[in-house]
């Protein structure tokens, strides 16, 4: 979000609702009549190259009588971190579509301490249209895909906060004892996400206790005051939950 510009208020609020980096899902759009699908279910399509293989699998359940023709398949991704896919736009200020339009490739690495050099496999992204193999789907479905328009986060600063009744009070042995302290304070399940909410618009803080008003600042306060609470739907959901 520092990549944007100091005043840029809706632009940094894109990045924390939408995402950029993480969890990466392609929005597909069939071409061909579409079966019964269900989520987790693994699928396989090429690269513009046609040479490489992309994997990823679909992440909600698609009955027949839902007429849709989009599903949305999570890209698979490596462990490393700095090379786990090439396909990061979302809200991204400075997208990454390279993976997007490609599909796989090597990447050198390291090996220590005897500094063997190994090659790592770099997860890429779908063509932009081509055949979709689905397991357990006796042919090939057909789709197409708008790079730069048909990318989404599974993962997003705000989903910390807003998910966080689900995971930390909501689920087994649960409320979470720190999070049901700042329940019992604040009132809301997903308070991190009122308070920036709140501090982008200008408004009042609805807490039970610890408000705030936001109405008096500049843009230039504003956003003082928001970014540096983006961290609290991060400790929210403890993030490691996620």
């Amino acid at each position: 979000m520092t990549l944007l510009a100091n005043d840029d208020i809706d632009g940094a609020m894109d990045v924390y609702e939408q995402g950029a980096f993480s969890d990466p899902i392609a929005e597909l759009t069939l071409t061909s009549p579409r079966p019964q699908l269900e989520s987790d279910t693994k699928v396989t399509g090429l690269s513009n190259s046609k040479n490489f293989e992309v994997t990823g699998e679909i992440i909600e359940n698609y009955p027949p009588e839902l007429e849709e023709s989009k599903i949305f398949v999570a890209y698979d991704t490596i462990e490393l971190q700095k090379h786990y896919v090439g396909c990061q736009v979302g809200a991204n200020p400075n997208p990454n579509t390279d993976g997007c339009k490609s599909a796989q490739r090597w990447i050198r690495s390291y090996s220590l301490p005897f500094s063997l050099t190994c090659f790592i496999l770099y997860y890429l992204g779908f063509a932009e249209n081509g055949l979709l193999v689905v397991d357990g789907v006796s042919e090939p479905l057909t789709y197409e895909y708008d790079v730069n328009n048909d990318n989404r986060n599974g993962r997003t600063i705000q989903g910390f906060s807003t998910q966080a009744k689900l995971k930390m009070n909501d689920c087994h042995n649960c409320p979470y004892d720190d999070y049901q302290k700042f329940i019992d304070y604040y009132g809301l399940f997903d308070y991190a996400d009122h308070w920036i909410q709140t501090a982008a618009n200008g408004g009042f803080t609805n807490f039970f206790n610890g408000n705030h008003d936001f109405g008096g600042y500049s843009i230039d306060g504003q956003r003082r005051k928001k970014p540096g609470n983006n961290q609290l739907p991060v400790f929210e959901t403890n993030a490691l939950l996620d």
